[in-house]
């Protein structure tokens, strides 16, 4: 009986304390919200006390001195180490990514697929190709000394803007560089890779065509329709193409060896004349040594551009058939893509 009184006594103290609770008023989220803040019971501000929001404060401090001080540890061992000239590979005594150099044109173009292609169809378009050969030429003529990375059998180099070297792209005979009669010049420049020297042909190279010259002191350049390209959206066709100077790149001007020493990069001026203004025309040019491979080998996807460069002009009025042309271009992917939709 005794057992069953406590029993009754505890079940209406807790109902009494239940009630109590029920009458009590329910806080708002304004009111939580302060709570949160601010605890006056506790003194606790965001749900810490000051003392804990102190010792959190050394903590992440310490944690990130920490990273900080090996951040700026390991650039200052980077930057007491490392040659600024020099590819850090070659200092470690591996091959560089990039044994073989390319080639890229100036102007540049507009990106179209894997290639670039030079358009000649507005005014706009053709000032830009100007503008972007003065501002290129602007660093020649160049008369320098050129040495091996070791500073020993230094060449004279020697690359010129005029009549002479350039012929009908020099500025002085033509301003416009033939673009606005649509018979333009194109000027091609090796690639910067340091170290590496042309290993010259003794004698004319099989590949290189026989109607351009050659010469055992220089790098041999060609430029025509590739047919691989015309296969896909650029048919049209030049009727002449002449590489100035006539043959090729100077060989006294490589390697390059870092940005410290005066370097002109080698180049040539490719001049197209009468090309096809119904359809946009595709180019590759080459150059010809020993220890280059040749561009135009193995090379599907136009897009490994060691040893040359693929580009395109375009003489055209209208961009409609550029348009018609990417399309005819993807065309293939887009069928491939399509089957194997397909097939899942």
């Amino acid at each position: 009986m005794r057992q069953e009184k406590f029993k009754v006594d505890d079940n209406q103290q807790e109902g009494a304390k239940s009630k109590e609770s029920s009458k009590q008023p329910k806080e708002s989220r304004a009111q939580r919200l302060r709570t949160f803040c601010y605890d006056g019971r506790t003194n606790k501000f965001c749900g810490r006390t000051c003392l804990n929001w102190l010792l959190l404060a050394i903590y992440y401090l310490f944690a990130w001195g920490v990273f900080i001080a090996l951040f700026v540890i390991i650039i200052r061992i980077d930057y007491h180490y490392r040659n600024r000239n020099q590819p850090q590979y070659n200092l470690l005594g591996y091959q560089p990514i990039l044994q073989e150099p390319g080639l890229t044109t100036v102007p540049v173009g507009k990106k179209f697929g894997p290639v670039n292609i030079i358009e000649m169809s507005t005014a706009e378009r053709v000032q830009t190709h100007i503008d972007e050969i003065k501002e290129f030429l602007k660093n020649y003529p160049r008369n320098e000394k050129v040495t091996d990375c070791n500073g020993d059998s230094p060449k004279q180099c020697t690359m010129k803007k005029d009549n002479e070297m350039l012929g009908p792209c020099s500025p002085n005979t033509d301003p416009t560089f033939g673009y606005k009669t649509k018979e333009p010049c194109v000027f091609i420049k090796v690639n910067k890779l340091w170290g590496w020297t042309p290993k010259l042909f003794n004698s004319r190279p099989d590949k290189l065509p026989s109607k351009f010259e050659f010469s055992a002191v220089n790098v041999p350049v060609s430029c025509e329709t590739w047919g691989k390209m015309k296969d896909k959206t650029f048919k049209g066709n030049f009727s002449e193409v002449t590489i100035h100077p006539s043959t090729g790149l100077p060989g006294n001007c490589f390697p390059y060896c870092g940005p410290k020493k005066a370097y002109g990069q080698p180049f040539v001026a490719a001049k197209f004349r009468r090309l096809d203004p119904n359809n946009s025309v595709g180019v590759v040019c080459v150059m010809y040594a020993q220890n280059i491979r040749d561009a135009r080998e193995n090379n599907k996807k136009l897009k490994d551009k060691i040893g040359g460069i693929f580009f395109a002009l375009s003489a055209e009025s209208s961009s409609c058939n550029l348009c018609l042309a990417s399309v005819l271009f993807y065309l293939p992917l887009l069928m491939m893509l399509c089957k194997v939709q397909l097939n899942f």
